[in-house]
């Protein structure tokens, strides 16, 4: 796996050592080559069908790499994944790199990764991102963590520390992530918060955020405090706007307790509106009202 790689180790030593001096390592008569001479290879867990293109240059008193840049395609020749970094250890099975970016790219956005070191696995073709972490999309999410794992296959990135996850007004963190470069979603596993200007609301866990559907779902002791009130409840859909940013309509179930000042409901599912304040009470509806200056907005039951 990798021969390539070591092949041009190689070479780079001998030069090295016949010198006194690095010099570009002149390519096998058998190589593959690309545009600007540069190898092809194909390291493992990359499809067989699919190009990778991989640039390294300059020594250091240490011999190893000063940088490393690599390039996968699809089987059509279209840019799908790029690595790079400065100080890489390309010898052993894992690809050393500071000052790491990769990108992925999709038909409709692309994501950044940056971190301030990093490794690349050669057997698996994943990488580990760590140190100051930051993903970003070009369509306006931004994720951070203590670190982050990316694997090329799938295009999922994942880390078991703490996410923090923006976007417009928007924020959430929890223990724990996974996310998906392709399709707009993220999970936060475990001790989620999330806030948006006056409302905030958290849960164990997990949250799975759909921006292309505009829907957080969240699970296992939702409590959603605002100015208002409080609702608790086993489950709950939040539904967001794009164009106000502002959250449209949550709907919770399960055990469902909306408390406004001394005031209590209860029932299996409720439909609430934060921008009216209107909450729609289903499933064997309980109220209790003990001042009625705190149910000025309508609670309707059946």
């Amino acid at each position: 796996m990798y021969k390539r790689f070591f092949v041009l180790a190689s070479i780079i030593s001998i030069s090295v050592a016949l010198t006194g001096c690095a010099k570009k390592a002149e390519k096998p008569a058998s190589q593959e080559l690309v545009e600007e001479d540069k190898p092809v290879v194909v390291p493992a867990g990359i499809p067989k069908d699919a190009k990778v293109e991989t640039d390294v240059s300059g020594l250091d008193k240490e011999q190893k790499i000063l940088s490393f840049d690599m390039t996968g395609f699809t089987k059509d020749g279209q840019r799908k994944w790029a690595i790079k970094g400065d100080s890489a250890d390309i010898v052993s099975d894992t690809v050393k790199l500071n000052n790491i970016q990769a990108d992925t790219y999709d038909a409709d956005r692309t994501v950044t990764l940056e971190a301030e070191s990093g490794t690349y696995d050669k057997q698996s073709g994943g990488v580990k991102l760590e140190n100051n972490v930051v993903v970003t999309t070009s369509d306006g999410i931004k994720l951070t963590a203590d670190w982050f794992e990316w694997d090329s296959k799938t295009n999922m990135v994942r880390s078991d520390s703490k996410v923090e996850v923006r976007k417009d007004n928007l924020y959430a963190s929890g223990n724990g992530a996974e996310a998906s470069a392709s399709s707009k979603e993220v999970q936060l596993n475990k001790d989620v918060l999330v806030k948006q200007d006056d409302i905030t609301i958290t849960s164990k866990g997990p949250l799975h955020i759909d921006y292309s559907n505009r829907k957080a779902s969240f699970n296992d002791k939702v409590k959603v405090v605002d100015p208002r009130g409080e609702l608790t409840a086993d489950r709950l859909d939040m539904l967001f706007n794009v164009d106000t940013k502002k959250i449209e309509e949550i709907i919770a179930e399960g055990n469902v307790e909306l408390k406004r000042g001394d005031n209590l409901a209860k029932g299996q599912k409720i439909i609430y509106t934060p921008g009216d304040g209107k909450a729609i009470l289903t499933g064997n509806p309980e109220i209790y009202i003990y001042s009625e200056k705190d149910m000025q907005n309508a609670l309707v039951g059946n």
